[in-house]
């Protein structure tokens, strides 16, 4: 009688097992279909509880995991592209307005606090991006041709002239003459280099940012 009790007990046993890991696998598999990841994983746990050395199990599992990590980076990439994306076109907007050899004085002083204060957007976003493994360089980038393209601004703002540019030192060679426009105060000459670092900063970013969106996982 012992005997038929156990046998019974151990059936009873196994057919709730059974139970428990057809329900999850069940569970698990409408999740995936839904794109729910994590949920998947947390009904493959059920099974593999269950059924620990299920291959289908596992191999759902393994398949569920790199999905989520697939969702998670496409979140993160869309939530930076969505971030940044209209304080560029700001960005842009300025840059494509100076130019150096015919920007006023007066135009560059209207300009200059609506620059500063997409340059405080950008810096609004350090704590976000600025430290992450994946978006630091990018967002970098975005951060230091705002900050190159204010510096432009102020230049010109500030209206200094060096008259003494024009007077080239005989047998001066042409890295001394650079040395000397760099070393100058004149607006207009700070100006053009600054606006030079803005345009290399962009033209990085824009790769940055063809990068990410072929990373994205459609």
């Amino acid at each position: 009688m012992k005997k038929i009790f156990l046998m019974l007990f151990i059936t009873v046993l196994l057919s709730s097992c059974s139970s428990r890991y057809d329900e999850s696998m069940k569970n698990a598999k409408e999740a995936m279909l839904q794109k729910q990841y994590e949920e998947a994983i947390n009904q493959l746990e059920v099974a593999l509880i269950e059924k620990p050395t299920d291959k289908f199990a596992k191999a759902l599992m393994e398949n569920a995991k790199e999905k989520l990590l697939e969702q998670e980076l496409n979140d993160s990439i869309n939530e930076f592209l969505i971030t940044t994306n209209e304080i560029y076109k700001q960005v842009i907007k300025f840059g494509e307005a100076f130019d150096v050899d015919i920007i006023s004085v007066g135009t560059a002083t209207d300009a200059l606090p609506k620059v500063i204060e997409l340059k405080n957007s950008v810096e609004s976003l350090h704590d976000s991006w600025a430290n992450n493994d994946k978006f630091s360089t990018t967002y970098n980038n975005l951060f230091s041709a705002i900050n190159s393209l204010k510096s432009s601004y102020e230049s010109i703002a500030e209206n200094i002239v060096d008259e003494n540019l024009d007077n080239a030192n005989e047998g001066e060679s042409r890295s001394e003459r650079l040395k000397k426009l760099r070393n100058s105060n004149d607006s207009r000459t700070r100006a053009m280099f600054s606006f030079h670092e803005y345009e290399l900063y962009i033209e990085s970013y824009k790769r940055d940012i063809i990068k990410l969106e072929k990373m994205l996982v459609k």
